[in-house]
């Protein structure tokens, strides 16, 4: 369907709402790019027959219609009506008598953004302005807003952004708004492509920037989900190839002894860290893998878990990494005492400790169920005897991967959950990376296996001690 806008602004092509490309499927406005934006506030000096008249001058703009207020001591504030053609702009202002006095002139500045202005008044008087530099650094113009594209507003041509600090802002655009298309991780936009509106699509990351007297933003730097999608493909398929996962047991200047306990016994790699390694920790209650902060060797610690990517001896035995990702985590059973769904949160007994924990549930806490084993076939309940145990950490975190969806109404209250999480800034709550809920089951089966032993220890019997860690049960928390 298509729409005219106005009659400056046209749309080239529809606006769809679909699944595959959820975007703005609009021109930019066939607008005369070369007309300069004037908006905002200026000093102005004016020869007039009455002397020298100088004050502040404050421009509204609408396309090529202009209106201003001149403010000045001898005549107070007047009214001004004008016009733009590109660089040529045109005035009258009215003062008492009644009397219209018209001067004209050009802009100068930047091909965007007027920052002088001069000419001849109709009595071959000359009148200059430039923008008050004190006003625009006073914090006029809005602050630039990093975000991701949610929504458009295609007939009041604006860009509905959510904000990386919580906030929905809604972003005018306009001819005078460049668009570069950026590649994900690029440190600078030396690489940017220029780009459309149109090219713009929901989820897309976006930071835009804006200017002084300038209503619309001045620049939209796109990166499409797209492409982040791709490179965070790529990335996984990296870390899988060249990237091994486990438990820190030494560390030795720069080298540390990563564990991967196995059915047969732990297994060690030698992993050698160079200047040139990247390192990265979890922040405390955070879930993601991809917003892990900077850190260095000295922050990783015997126990916490750790994944590491680079070039692997033949033998398996030692890796030279590039990148480290670690964090200290926790692995909690608990059962569940309360959910509080309008907050995102529920309450469990922990059944080590015997304390309650707060568990925070975020759009990226990963929920999974364990399925009804009274449902499965005969015998299949007995899978962890009959079936070959996972060969590796890296194995369980498939597996995980791999449980059944789940969400709040699995949260059942008095059931038994397991919560992982990193360790949060107050210990009494944390924030879940991932929860699996209906195991209640799966406990008592490996109860069974361990006569007189705790869920907790049950569980880090299994599979001859492959999910235990220095504290306890560790199951594999850094999943991307």
């Amino acid at each position: 369907m298509k729409k005219l806008l106005s009659t400056v602004f046209t749309i080239a092509s529809c606006f769809v709402a679909c699944h595959d490309h959820p975007g703005i499927q609009a021109a930019v406005p066939a607008q005369d790019s070369a007309t300069t934006q004037i908006a905002g506030k200026w000093q102005m000096s004016m020869e007039t027959p009455h002397g020298v008249v100088k004050g502040p001058f404050q421009v509204q703009q609408d396309g090529a219609k202009l209106t201003a207020t001149f403010e000045t001591e001898m005549f107070g504030t007047v009214p001004v009506t004008g016009s733009l053609d590109g660089r040529k702009v045109s005035f009258t202002l009215s003062v008492p008598g009644p009397h219209e006095l018209s001067f004209s002139g050009t802009v100068d500045g930047s091909k965007v953004l007027g920052t002088k202005m001069s000419g001849k008044t109709e009595m071959d008087g000359a009148w200059s302005a430039s923008r008050d530099t004190a006003a625009a650094t006073a914090g006029s113009a809005p602050k630039p807003v990093l975000g991701t594209v949610t929504d458009f507003r295609v007939n009041s041509l604006e860009l509905g952004v959510k904000s990386d600090d919580g906030r929905t802002v809604w972003v005018k655009f306009g001819a005078a708004t460049d668009v570069l298309l950026a590649a994900p991780g690029e440190k600078d936009l030396n690489h940017a492509q220029p780009a459309e509106v149109a090219d713009i699509a929901r989820q897309d990351r976006v930071m835009v920037s804006f200017v002084d007297g300038m209503v619309e933003a001045r620049r939209i730097v796109v990166v499409s989900a797209s492409a982040i999608a791709r490179r965070n493909a790529a990335e996984r398929l990296d870390w899988e190839k060249r990237g091994i996962s486990g438990i820190v047991a030494a560390r030795n200047g720069d080298e540390i002894a990563l564990e991967i306990r196995t059915p047969e016994g732990a297994q060690r790699t030698t992993v050698t860290v160079t200047p040139k390694t990247a390192i990265r920790r979890y922040a405390p209650d955070s879930v993601k893998f991809s917003e892990a902060e900077p850190a260095t060797l000295a922050d990783i610690v015997v126990g916490d878990q750790m994944r590491t990517r680079g070039a692997k001896s033949d033998d398996g035995t030692r890796l030279a990494a590039d990148d480290v990702v670690f964090g200290t985590f926790l692995t909690t059973i608990g059962t569940i005492a309360q959910v509080d769904r309008e907050r995102g949160e529920m309450k469990i007994l922990d059944s080590t400790s015997r304390k309650p924990l707060t568990v925070r549930l975020t759009a990226d806490t990963r929920m999974k169920k364990m399925p009804d084993l009274h449902d499965m076939p005969a015998g299949h309940e007995n899978a962890a005897d009959t079936h070959e145990a996972p060969r590796s950490v890296a194995n369980v975190a498939q597996m995980l991967q791999q449980l059944p969806a789940g969400g709040l109404d699995d949260l059942k209250l008095g059931s038994s959950v397991l919560v992982t999480s990193t360790r949060g800034t107050t210990p009494e709550r944390v924030t879940g990376i991932m929860v699996i809920a209906n195991v209640d089951a799966f406990l008592k089966m490996a109860q069974s296996q361990a006569e007189g032993a705790s869920p907790m220890e049950a569980l880090n019997r299994m599979h001859g001690g492959m999910l235990s860690g220095p504290g306890g049960l560790s199951l594999p928390a850094i999943l991307q």
